[in-house]
């Protein structure tokens, strides 16, 4: 069995600056102060559940409540939904999103979803960028039971958890797909394949994590498929060389 699993933002819709711009906007309101930008690297965290955390967490000096995060989080979404209805140009989806899926079905593959991004806005973004994900098995961020924020590398377990639907992993090959370091980081923790997506142009910071398999979108189908039949999982210079990822 061959599973792909698609990360959202700079994968599936060129979303990645109307959601910064929305983020810092939306937990602004909330937080009562001036943020200009939001800056991934800086927090330390990919995740919008981790990021509101940590955000609370430097401007009221502790974690938000349920209630808060619900709060931030409603805001943002507000922010969002207004940016991109004021321009449609700010949420277009990556050349060949809309038709690779049912390129891969076809090939074989099963697919899945997995996103740093709150469900909501997720869906938001995949619904104004016109990318259909229907029922395919996803996972969002989220807190975990103990109020954790769950890990990258836990959403895209998540979601593998969610193909395999209780077969076992054996002989199963596992490919994320996403633009950031983070996804490159979330594929090498779960020693599954990892094809990388160029962001604006730009693929040497996935270069740097080891990725060895880089694509500008999905118009060429057949490209598509041989770098997931060839992803390794990421690995820096100097560890040992990679097998292939099953």
């Amino acid at each position: 069995m061959n599973l792909a699993i698609f990360d959202i933002d700079g994968t599936l819709t060129r979303t990645t600056h109307v959601d910064d711009l929305s983020l810092a906007a939306g937990f602004g309101k909330f937080l009562g102060v001036n943020l200009p930008r939001v800056d991934w690297f800086e927090f330390g965290t990919s995740t919008d559940q981790g990021l509101c955390i940590e955000a609370c967490r430097r401007h009221l000096g502790r974690a938000p409540s349920d209630a808060e995060i619900a709060a931030a989080r409603e805001s943002f979404l507000q922010e969002l939904r207004s940016r991109i209805e004021a321009d449609r140009s700010l949420c277009e989806p990556v050349p060949g999103a809309r038709e690779i899926f049912e390129h891969l079905r076809r090939a074989g593959w099963a697919l899945g979803v997995a996103s740093g991004a709150w469900e909501q806005s997720a869906r938001t973004k995949l619904k104004f960028a016109g990318v259909e994900i229907g029922s395919m098995p996803a996972t969002f961020s989220h807190a975990l039971p103990d109020g954790r924020p769950a890990l990258r590398e836990e959403i895209v377990g998540g979601t593998i958890s969610k193909l395999l639907n209780g077969s076992s992993r054996d002989g199963t090959r596992i490919v994320y797909i996403g633009d950031g370091v983070w996804d490159a980081r979330a594929a090498r923790a779960l020693g599954i394949g990892f094809v990388g997506l160029r962001h604006d142009g730009v693929h040497e910071h996935l270069r740097a994590e080891g990725a060895g398999e880089i694509l500008n979108d999905f118009r060429a189908p057949e490209a598509v498929i041989e770098a997931l039949s060839r992803a390794v999982s990421p690995l820096r210079a100097g560890e040992p060389s990679p097998q292939p990822a099953m």
